[in-house]
This record gives C-alpha cells, sequence and structure tokens, in this order.
C-alpha cells in the first residue's frame, strides 16, 4: 500500500546523504572539518522525510480508494492531488543546493612560478605547466573558482607567508616552512643534486669549503645551504635557469638544483659544459601551499587531489609533461565503473539498515569531534599561555628586545628600551614612524628593515647608533633570534646590549696603551742615549790613555755598545717585548771588525742567522756573550806572524722544542788545554761562562782544533 510513498522517503534520504558526502569533509590529516553542513543536510533530509510521511498519511487516498474511484467524503470522486511529489521535489532541489554550497564562499588567489619549465611557465594563451594544469584539475574537482597568476618565486612566497594571497601551486615541504604556510598531500617528489662545469675538482658536497654556491632565492635549496656546517659563499638568482646560465658562464663553483629540472634547463639552454656529479642529496615533497590556518581551502584541495588520482586525471596530466599515454584505458574505466556500482548497490542493499544506525554514529561522531575540540582548544590554550609566559619573561629581560609584525610595524618594546630610550611602549608599538625616531638618519631605518628581511635571523652582533628621546645616542649590538625562537604573529624579534659604555671603556683603554707605548719608546731612547754618551766617554778617555789601558776602555765600549744597540732595536720596533735578533746581530757584529780589525788584514766573516726574535732578558746576554767571544777571536786568534786568511763563521738556528743554537767559529791558532784552563780565568772567558750558564741558562761548549769554535744552546723564554 505504501510501497510508492516508501520508495519516495528512501530516494529523498539517499539523494540527500550523497550530496552531503560529496562535499569534502575530511581534511589532509583526516580531520572531520565540515562536521557543521555534514550535521545541517542530515537534519534537513529528515525533516523532508517525516514531513512528506506525514503528508502523505494525511492527504493521498490509499490504492485500494483510488482503484475503486471512492474517497472518504461522500462528494464525487476527484482526480488524485500528488503534494508527495512536490515535496519530493522540493526537498531534492533543497538538498542539492545545500550539498553544492562552496565552503570557501569567493574566489581564491593562486599564484605560481613564472620561469619554471615543464612544472609552471608562460605559455603562449597564459599560464601552463603541470603544475599549472593540475592545479586546475584539483579546484575543479573541488569546486573552487580561483585567479591564477604566475610572478618571481621569492615574491609569491612571500606573498603567502603575508597572507596576500591564498594559495601556490607548488612548494617543496620542510618543517621550517611548515610552520608559515599549510601543506597538502604531496603529489610528486624531486631530488636535488650537485652541478658544476665539467673538469671542475668539487665532486662532493665536502668539496664546497669555501667555495661559492649558486642556488635559486628562496628555494629548498637555499635553506640547506645556509645550514651547512662550513662557510660557504652564496650567489641568489631569481630562477634555476639563471643559476645554470652563470654557472656556464664560468660564475661560481657549484649550484645546488632540482636534478630532474637541472637536467631538462641545461639541454633546453645547451650548456654543455655543465653536468652533475655525486648522488641526489635529499628528496622533498612537492604540495600546494595555502595561508596559515586557512584549514577549509587545505580539506578542499586534498579532496581535489584524491579526486584527480581516483579518476585518473592525475595519470593523463603526468603523462602528458613527463612520459606517454595519459588516458584511462576502457579495462580501467570498467574498473572504475563496476567500483562505483558495487559501491552503489552495497549502499542500497544496506540502506535500511545503515538509516537506523546512522543517528548513532552521528552521535559517537560529535562526542569525538567534541573531545577533539576540547583538546585542540587546551592544546591552544596551553601554547597562548606559553606564549603569554615568553612574552612576559622577554619583557622584563634585562636586555633591549624589540619585534616586528608582518608590517615591519614594532611589536614589543620592552621595558629595558623603555629604559635606554626613553620611548615608553604605547609611543613605539604600532606607530609607523618608529624607526625614523630611533635612527634618524637618511635611509637607515629603511636599510635595517631590509637587512632584517633579506637575512631572515642571520645576523648577529650589529652595532647601530640608536637615538634616543633626550636626543643622546646609545651604541647598542642587535642580535636577531626571530628563527630561532619563532613566535606567532611577529615576523622577528631581536634582542640587544647597550655597549655604549663598555665602547668607551676600550676605547680609553687603547688611549692608554697608546701613551704607553710612546712612555715606553721615550724610556728605551733615553736609555740608548745614556750609553751613548757612556760610549763617548769611554772613548774619550781610551784616546787619551795609551797601553793596555786603551784595550781595557775599548773591551768596555764594545759590552756598553751591545747593551746599547739592544734598546734602540726596541724602541724602533712596534713590539717592546720582542726583538729581531738577526738584524741585531748583523749591526753588532759589523761594528766590532770595524772596532778590533787589524789594518791590511781583513777577516772574511759568514753569517748563517735565521730570523728569530728574543726577549730583551735573553737578548742582552746574548749579546754580550757574541761580543765577548767575536772581540776576544779579533785580538788573540789571528796574530801578526800566523800565516793565513781569517775566518769567522756565527751561526744562529732555530731549534726543536723552542731552543736556540748559538755557534762562533774562527780559523786561528786556537789554543791547548793548558792554554784553556788560562784563559778560563781571564775577565772575558768568565763573562761567557756565567752569562751562558747563569743567565741564558745555556751548554756551553768550547773547541780548539785548528781554532776555536764555541756551541751555546739555551731557550729562547
Amino acid at each position: 500500500m505504501y510501497t510508492g510513498r516508501l520508495f519516495c522517503v528512501i530516494y529523498i534520504r539517499l539523494v540527500a546523504l550523497l550530496s552531503t558526502l560529496r562535499a569534502p569533509v575530511v581534511s589532509g590529516r583526516g580531520n572531520l572539518i565540515q562536521y557543521p553542513v555534514f550535521t545541517c543536510n542530515l537534519l534537513l533530509f529528515e525533516i523532508a522525510t517525516s514531513a512528506y510521511g506525514l503528508l502523505a498519511m494525511t492527504f493521498l487516498p490509499d490504492r485500494q480508494q483510488l482503484y475503486s474511484g471512492k474517497t472518504m467524503n461522500t462528494e464525487k470522486a476527484q482526480p488524485p492531488r500528488r503534494p508527495g511529489l512536490a515535496l519530493f521535489a522540493a526537498a531534492m532541489v533543497f538538498t542539492l543546493w545545500f550539498g553544492q554550497t562552496d565552503a570557501h564562499g569567493r574566489a581564491i588567489v593562486v599564484r605560481g612560478e613564472r620561469n619554471d619549465p615543464p612544472y609552471e611557465f608562460e605559455g603562449e594563451h597564459g599560464p601552463d605547466g603541470f603544475n599549472v594544469e593540475l592545479f586546475r584539475a584539483v579546484a575543479k574537482a573541488a569546486g573552487l573558482e580561483y585567479e591564477l597568476r604566475l610572478g618571481a618565486w621569492d615574491k609569491i612566497r612571500l606573498e603567502l607567508e603575508n597572507g596576500r594571497i591564498d594559495a601556490l601551486t607548488c612548494m617543496s615541504y620542510s618543517a621550517k616552512r611548515n610552520q608559515n604556510v599549510e601543506f597538502t598531500s604531496p603529489y610528486n617528489i624531486i631530488t636535488h643534486s650537485l652541478f658544476v662545469r665539467r673538469g671542475s675538482p668539487v665532486q662532493t658536497l665536502a668539496d664546497l669549503r669555501g667555495r661559492e654556491i649558486i642556488v635559486q632565492h628562496g628555494d629548498i635549496m637555499h635553506d640547506f645551504v645556509r645550514n651547512f656546517g662550513f662557510v660557504v659563499r652564496i650567489v641568489p638568482v631569481a630562477s634555476q635557469r639563471e643559476a645554470l646560465t652563470l654557472l656556464a658562464s664560468g660564475r661560481g663553483d657549484a649550484a645546488l638544483l632540482s636534478k630532474f629540472l637541472g637536467i631538462y634547463n641545461a639541454q633546453r639552454l645547451q650548456l654543455e659544459n655543465v653536468t652533475t656529479v655525486g648522488d641526489p642529496m635529499m628528496s622533498n615533497d612537492l604540495c600546494f601551499a595555502v595561508r596559515k590556518g586557512d584549514t577549509r581551502l587545505l580539506a578542499s584541495l586534498n579532496e581535489g587531489l584524491k579526486t584527480v588520482h581516483e579518476t585518473g586525471e592525475y595519470l593523463r596530466i603526468y603523462n602528458k609533461w613527463f612520459g606517454r599515454g595519459g588516458d584511462l584505458s576502457s579495462d580501467d574505466f570498467a574498473r572504475y565503473a563496476a567500483y562505483a556500482g558495487g559501491i552503489a548497490f552495497f549502499v542500497l542493499l544496506l540502506f535500511f539498515t545503515w538509516s537506523w544506525s546512522l543517528k548513532s554514529q552521528v552521535r559517537q561522531k560529535t562526542l569525538e569531534l567534541e573531545r577533539e575540540l576540547q583538546e585542540r582548544r587546551k592544546a591552544e590554550q596551553e601554547l597562548r599561555a606559553s606564549e603569554e609566559r615568553l612574552r612576559g619573561i622577554v619583557q622584563n629581560m634585562p636586555v633591549l628586545m624589540d619585534a616586528f609584525d608582518t608590517n615591519w610595524a614594532i611589536a614589543a618594546w620592552n621595558s629595558e628600551c623603555e629604559r635606554v630610550t626613553g620611548y615608553t611602549a604605547d609611543e613605539m608599538v604600532g606607530n609607523p614612524d618608529a624607526m625614523r625616531l630611533l635612527y634618524p638618519e637618511p635611509g637607515l631605518a629603511e636599510e635595517i628593515i631590509e637587512e632584517a628581511s633579506r637575512l631572515s635571523g642571520g645576523f648577529r652582533n650589529r652595532r647601530l647608533p640608536m637615538r634616543c628621546k633626550d636626543g643622546g645616542e646609545r651604541l647598542i649590538e642587535w642580535s636577531d633570534i626571530g628563527s630561532e625562537f619563532p613566535i606567532s604573529g611577529w615576523t622577528t624579534w631581536g634582542v640587544g646590549v647597550d655597549v655604549t659604555e663598555r665602547v668607551r671603556a676600550e676605547e680609553l683603554m687603547r688611549q692608554s696603551l697608546a701613551e704607553k707605548e710612546v712612555l715606553l719608546k721615550e724610556i728605551h731612547h733615553r736609555v740608548k742615549n745614556n750609553l751613548q754618551i757612556i760610549l763617548s766617554l769611554l772613548n774619550l778617555q781610551a784616546r787619551r790613555s795609551g797601553g793596555p789601558e786603551a784595550s781595557v776602555f775599548r773591551d768596555i765600549q764594545s759590552r756598553v755598545m751591545a747593551m746599547a744597540l739592544i734598546h734602540e732595536k726596541l724602541y724602533r720596533s712596534a713590539d717592546f717585548i720582542h726583538i729581531d735578533y738577526a738584524g741585531y746581530l748583523r749591526t753588532l757584529i759589523s761594528d766590532l771588525i770595524h772596532s778590533y780589525s787589524s789594518p791590511g788584514r781583513r777577516v772574511d766573516v759568514r753569517l748563517d742567522i735565521d730570523p728569530i726574535e728574543l726577549t730583551i732578558d735573553r737578548a742582552i746576554p746574548c749579546g754580550l756573550v757574541v761580543t765577548e767571544i767575536v772581540s776576544n777571536a779579533l785580538k788573540h786568534a789571528f796574530p801578526p806572524e800566523w800565516e793565513g786568511a781569517p775566518k769567522l763563521e756565527i751561526t744562529l738556528k732555530a731549534e726543536d722544542e723552542g731552543a736556540v743554537r748559538l755557534e762562533i767559529a774562527d780559523n786561528g791558532i786556537g789554543f791547548s788545554s793548558g792554554a784553556r784552563e788560562g784563559a778560563s780565568g781571564s775577565l772575558g772567558m768568565l763573562l761567557i761562562e756565567k752569562l751562558a750558564e747563569g743567565q741564558l741558562e745555556a751548554e756551553l761548549s768550547v773547541e780548539s782544533n785548528g781554532g776555536t769554535r764555541y756551541r751555546i744552546v739555551f731557550k729562547r723564554k
């Protein structure tokens, strides 16, 4: 009796349910985000079916009455009225209308890179490429209206992160990027490789140390290079084609690019001197990217991706751009058709049982969603509380702290900033002229903002002169730490230390050291002058004296001269601790030869001296030892009756473990063992032994065999 009515009710429920399920209700992470639409449609078809049942029971005649031509009234039978059909049609239209409603509510703004073939590029008829065609298919499947244009990568990426556009057609996934944007499920995977000129010594990443690397600005490999553990020079460019062209022309040592795109563009540009080396370095998922927090658009794109995969549209697009074929085969179509028919049959078969359990399932899902929402709210509250605690800590830190929003206006200004500058937080936060108040020098404020944006948290300990409210100036040492400790709502933030007093103290210290250096030079100069006066007095006395006394005065002159030369070297050098001893010995020996050489007899002097520096406490006794040995050789080793060519060899060498070896040898008459014992009691030999063994703490040895050789080994310090 009621079979037709029951079929109408079942059909209304089925159409409403399928239209509800048609909406993208599951996000990329598996979270039900359109529950209100789902619940609303369920409620609508329950109301519709209930109303239809009530009206049908009230107004429609039963089958018997229709067949007999009789009605419940005694009046003449009228043509049967069909309010159920009208209600059925209205419910279908109403349900389908709500099922087709766009969750986003407007045309989304989408951008792609204009110079990245075959993925994205400007074709003859507008944007074209694999990513562009895939996005159009996904948007169509998701029922999205969109505006798609292409631009420079670094600009469109910044537009998305700043919320000025809704989505990008392609972005490589990374955890760091996920802090600023949302990623869909991946639709492709790319690998990156090292590109060099043929014959380059660069073969691995380890070979890049200290070299110049070309990367696309803002690319995932740009982030990868900045995280190297060793120093490289980065050359950012606008596109991968530009990177390859620049590398081929001889600029840079290597380029880090997508392996497929690099090979593709190198072939298209006919760059025969460019090749890829080594194994692929890393792989990344290619995804659509949307604004941070736009979960509705994210869910729609994920549902669209799922649809194009299931329908085979993705395979067709992929094969069009990267391989052969692309259309679904008849077998594939039949398989999908059978699959869809099986699902429909199964739904119809189990519909009656499912309709009774649906409400309980909805209630269960509602409870789960409520728990999930509560947990999410709790997590968000904890996050906000953590951020508030961090803000409180930052606000009361004993260092200056400022932060900037997405428009590069000051978003935070702590108490230390207020104390140092005199400007309150109310005066600085949100003030578009705040930076010009602090840095009034023309163009300086803009330069600081541009550098902070370009480096993305990369600068440390940069000193900037900051103008205070009272007109004074403080030198602040700033470090940007926004990338290390990100805070939502802040583009970046940094800490600063007032180093004004420290810099002043350093300057005073430098002035004091300079004054002390001048004073030391003056002291050494006066000591040398005083010794020179003594030398003059001794020379005058030697001239007035005769015989053995003149020789004694000359020996004393040599010793004083050796010390005077030391002080002369000190006040002429920039270092008051160490003396260039090689130059000192050459001057000293030259003066001794001039003083002691006999007329008509030339002494052949051979010097083998290393460039050694000695401290003054080593230089003076060593100089006196050399003076005594050389003067003694010039006086006694070559008597007038000795026949031969006088030779004198002086050697000064650096030994292992900071030791110095001094050797002085002559080819004179030498002395016997008895003469040696007698010589040890002389003043000259006594000075040599005391200075060598006492002050220098040296090892002293004397050999006499066809001449005399002195060997002295001592430490530099």
